[in-house]
């Protein structure tokens, strides 16, 4: 991180649950500081265009890496096209709900495997797991989708279309 605060409460949780020797920390912008040796890349808290901002300004870097986690704030959707863009596939997802917010967490690993649209928005593991928390993250969705359909007039009739077969996509499940 390049602010103090988030890398003093990371160094907290270090501490409180003994990773000391597993786990360091680095004040930097990105991957500026990368160190040969590390083959894991752990970007969260960040908005989806940033963390692959992140990882395409240092992507020679990442044939060296076996493993990126993330958690960000946003755009998922892009995230994971992106991110599988850079020969990455998802090993697991899981999603956490806090403070109002939902929170995909995902795991990368190298590799290739083709999503469709709909698991690059939703999560290909999230789909296929469908725990109690992710239910209510697509119903959340769900309400968000219908909400917009109905304020979209008739000119809009092409994103209509879009966002009612999202909708019964999500029903399905």
């Amino acid at each position: 991180d390049i602010n103090e605060g988030p890398l003093k409460k990371a160094k907290e949780n270090i501490n409180k649950y003994n990773l000391k020797d597993k786990i360091k920390l680095k004040q930097a912008d990105g991957l500026e500081s990368y160190e040969e040796n590390i083959d894991t890349i752990i970007l969260s808290g960040l908005g989806g265009v940033t963390i692959v901002d992140i990882l395409k300004n240092k992507k020679e870097l990442l044939p060296k890496i076996k493993k990126i986690i993330i958690s960000s704030n946003n755009n998922y959707y892009y995230l994971r096209k992106n991110i599988t863009n850079l020969n990455f596939k998802i090993e697991s997802e899981k999603i956490v709900y806090e403070k109002g917010k939902y929170y995909p967490i995902i795991v990368f690993i190298p590799g290739k495997e083709k999503y469709n649209n709909f698991q690059l928005k939703y999560g290909p593991k999230l789909l296929k797991e469908k725990n109690q928390v992710f239910k209510n993250y697509l119903d959340y969705n769900r309400k968000k989708l219908i909400k917009i359909y109905k304020s979209l007039n008739n000119k809009y009739f092409l994103k209509k279309i879009k966002i009612k077969r999202e909708i019964k996509m999500i029903n399905k499940i």
